[in-house]
């Protein structure tokens, strides 16, 4: 099994995924959080990918090799239309400190749709577990994604007092 996992990077979500992933034969696990130390330890053998949502949220893949990447084709661009209206209405939210040009807003979509794509399809994602609602730009177009690939998509929202 090959599953995304999102904002699980805090200690009480840690044993959370652990426990769900538990008895699972994984082989891939991409894991976006900021506290690398509070992700969950896998099997050995699971390739385990880690990315930053703090660079995620600002369209930033820093050690991507955009070549080795399968471009967009214009199927994937045209049924996606409704996902990149509301992203670059959502990106919006991160150009009140600081201007963000439509050039630069369309450009963040595009390399969030190119790279999801790619993922989901190079690593054959069975399953993505969110912590809450997409909400951050890069996880709505992911999310946008496996809705139209059929791949499911859980939210755990958790609330502690």
């Amino acid at each position: 099994m090959n599953i995304i996992l999102k904002a699980f990077d805090d200690y009480m979500s840690k044993h959370l995924v652990e426990s769900c992933i538990e008895g699972l034969s994984l082989e891939t696990c991409i894991s976006i959080g900021d506290a690398p130390d509070q992700l969950p330890d896998l099997d050995e053998g699971v390739e385990h990918i880690t990315l930053s949502a703090q660079a995620l949220r600002a369209g930033q893949y820093p050690d991507v090799q955009w070549s080795d990447l399968k471009p967009l084709d214009e199927e994937l661009i045209e049924s996606m239309q409704h996902c990149e209206a509301v992203f670059l209405k959502m990106v919006g939210r991160y150009a009140i400190y600081r201007d963000m040009p439509y050039h630069e807003r369309k450009r963040q979509y595009r390399r969030h749709l190119r790279y999801w794509n790619h993922m989901l399809e190079e690593k054959q994602i069975d399953l993505v577990l969110m912590k809450t609602i997409p909400h951050q730009c890069y996880d709505f177009v992911l999310w946008y994604l496996c809705k139209l690939k059929g791949i499911p998509t859980l939210y755990m929202s958790l609330f502690f007092a």
